[in-house]
This record gives C-alpha cells, structure tokens and sequence, in this order.
C-alpha cells in the first residue's frame, strides 16, 4: 500500500521554475501596468486648444517654471 502522493512526487526544480516563471510574469504585467497608469498621452491641439496649452503647461520643467517666475531686471 502506497502511502505518498497519488501522482508520484514532483522534481523540485519544476517547482522552482513554477515560482520564477510566475514571478517573471507578475513582475512583467505590473510594469506594464505602471507605464499604462503613468504615461498620460497629450490632447489633440487641433481639437481642442484649451486642453493642449493647459497640459502643456503641467508638463513644463521646474527650471523653465522656474525662469518664467523670476523678476530680473536689466541695469
């Protein structure tokens, strides 16, 4: 009488290619995942001026905030 599993027992590197293969596909659709959420795609200028000009003005870089800010004066 048997008293192991009833399909014979599993080779441990299978299951630890199981776990990597799993972990590399969690990994990978989480990437993916995170780059879809992140990336905002900019609106159609020509459809819709407002828009365009208000995302570009989110987008724009601290140094370039920066300079737009600053009150130089000439001497």
């Amino acid at each position: 009488m048997r008293t192991g599993p009833v399909g014979g027992s599993v080779p441990l590197s299978y299951l630890r290619a199981m776990k990597s293969t799993r972990a590399i596909a969690l990994l990978a659709t989480s990437a993916v995942l995170f780059l879809t959420a992140s990336c905002s795609q900019a609106p159609d200028a020509e459809k819709d001026p407002n828009a365009d000009a208000a995302y570009k003005r989110a987008n724009r870089s601290e140094m370039y905030r920066k300079a737009q800010a600053s009150d130089v004066t000439r001497q």
